[in-house]
């Protein structure tokens, strides 16, 4: 049986489908033939028609689980991937990441004890350091960051819900057409200057395009003896080097940038600036202190052998047809 097959006809509850992975993952789903996908949001689906009867959208927030657990009965896969990346304070991704994601699986077990798969996607962020600079599933989690603690207790709060079949999915960067913090590195070489820490001409990134990451999450409801809490990394084709990522953007955009190579120290002292002037304007920066720690001193590779050989998992989008693709809908949606 194909993980597309069993799919067909069943009833899923979705989180996050007005963000990036979420609406792509609603997107697949739809394609494959759900019979319906429940999706709690707080807001409209930006991304899709409300004229689709397949699309149930369930007003609420994901701590607040009184107001929209009824609407977890009868469902048979949950997907979780609704969650907070950044925040001013770490209780406030403690609360979303971790107190959202137990209120779910309460709302889970009490409405729908028969689940036949729940996936909850954390991050390889919840990793943190490793002595080998290449994370897999067998790696201990040490967290550098405040938004890597919160998923590396969310997983440890999952414990608590072993009856449950649940699945974990880890994936490194995720890049594609919606994403929106890549996307300013994009901008900024669509300026004509690409900025990253050295070294830039050695492998030190783990890169996926979001179509491969949603079928590597799709292909884990084929896994039908998977055991409980068992783990995945997905990733793309190979470990890239930060020139191999601008030749790709430079490319894509067919338009001259310069790649300017900075030291690691100068990283946190420009991430204490962004912060600063950010709280000036009352926005929160995308590069912030947290994710000064992250790119410092967190594993930013991952190897996704498990998935490979678990799943026959194969992640087909090369960094140049991803970036082509993704530059062409920023493009078209003229986000530049």
């Amino acid at each position: 049986m194909t993980p597309y097959r069993y799919l067909q006809g069943r009833t899923v509850f979705l989180t996050g489908a007005t963000g990036f992975i979420g609406s792509h993952l609603l997107d697949r789903l739809l394609e494959i033939g759900v019979r319906e996908v429940r999706c709690l949001a707080r807001r409209p689906l930006p991304w899709h028609q409300s004229s689709d009867a397949r699309i149930v959208r369930i007003a609420g927030d994901l701590t607040q689980a009184s107001s929209w657990s009824s609407a977890m009965f009868g469902v048979d896969v949950v997907i979780h991937v609704a969650g907070r990346t950044a925040a001013k304070t770490p209780a406030e991704l403690h609360e979303a990441n971790v107190n959202g994601t137990v209120a779910l699986l309460q709302a889970v077990r009490a409405q729908a004890p028969t689940v036949h798969r729940v996936i909850v996607a954390s991050s390889l962020a919840a990793v943190g350091r490793t002595a080998s600079g290449v994370a897999d599933e067998n790696a201990s989690l040490n967290p550098v960051s405040a938004y890597g603690a919160s998923k590396a207790d969310m997983e440890r709060a999952l414990a608590a819900f072993s009856d449950l079949p649940i699945t974990i999915v880890r994936p490194p960067a995720v890049y594609g057409p919606r994403e929106e913090n890549i996307f300013l590195i994009i901008r900024a070489a669509n300026s004509g200057l690409f900025a990253a820490t050295a070294p830039i001409n050695q492998p030190t990134m783990s890169l996926i395009h979001v179509d491969d990451l949603v079928e590597g999450m799709i292909q884990t409801l084929h896994s039908r003896a998977a055991q409980p809490l068992e783990t995945y990394f997905f990733d793309g084709p190979k470990h890239y080097t930060w020139s191999e990522i601008h030749a790709s953007i430079r490319m894509a955009l067919a338009r001259r940038s310069m790649l300017i190579s900075l030291p690691r120290w100068t990283v946190m002292p420009v991430a204490t600036v962004s912060e600063l002037l950010g709280r000036m304007v009352g926005k929160y920066p995308p590069l912030n202190r947290d994710k000064a720690n992250e790119i410092l001193y967190t594993s930013t590779r991952c190897s996704d052998a498990l998935a490979r050989r678990a799943l026959n998992f194969q992640a087909k989008v090369t960094l140049e047809r991803g970036m082509k693709q993704t530059i062409a809908w920023y493009r078209a949606q003229e986000w530049i």
